[in-house]
Parts: structure tokens; C-alpha cells; sequence
């Protein structure tokens, strides 16, 4: 069963909140919530211009549940293009 969670950045207010649905069984763990959360705000909702670290607030039934800060690691990517060869 799906839980609907509400989560804002940076401020408590609620009707600025973006939604998300949370497996049931996931209910207490608030730092897998908050990295979920913020995997939506940064694909869905221009996320990726934000200043991390963020201060992300939680709610649940329109009650905020939690205050955390969320951390945005990033896992290096390599390419290379070939230039020149010397045989």
C-alpha cells in the first residue's frame, strides 16, 4: 500500500509542498523518505538549481513529521574521446 507524503524545502509552509507516494512498509524510515523526496525535487522539480545542502521538512496527513537536511552527492562520470593515436 502507498502512503502519500508531503515535503517542502527550506521553510515549514504547507501549501508549498510537493507530494510523493511511499511504499507503506517504508513509513518510519525517514532518511530513505528524504532521499526519495529529494530524487523527485531534483528530476521533477528544478532541483538540480537548488544550493544543496537543503533543509527539507516532511509531512504527513498535513502534520510535518520531520526536519532534515538532505545532501546531494554526486558520483563522478568519466568520457574520453579519442585524439590521436601513435602507432
Amino acid at each position: 500500500m502507498q502512503i502519500t507524503y508531503k515535503y517542502s524545502i527550506d521553510h515549514d509552509w504547507l501549501p508549498d509542498a510537493y507530494a510523493i507516494e511511499i511504499d507503506e512498509a517504508d513509513e518510519d524510515d525517514f532518511d530513505y523518505i528524504a532521499e526519495l523526496c529529494a530524487e523527485d525535487y531534483h528530476q521533477n522539480h528544478d532541483g538540480w538549481e537548488s544550493h544543496w545542502p537543503l533543509d527539507m521538512y516532511l509531512f504527513k496527513e498535513d502534520k510535518c513529521i520531520a526536519q532534515l537536511k538532505v545532501e546531494l552527492e554526486h558520483s563522478p562520470v568519466f568520457s574520453a574521446s579519442l585524439i590521436n593515436t601513435t602507432s
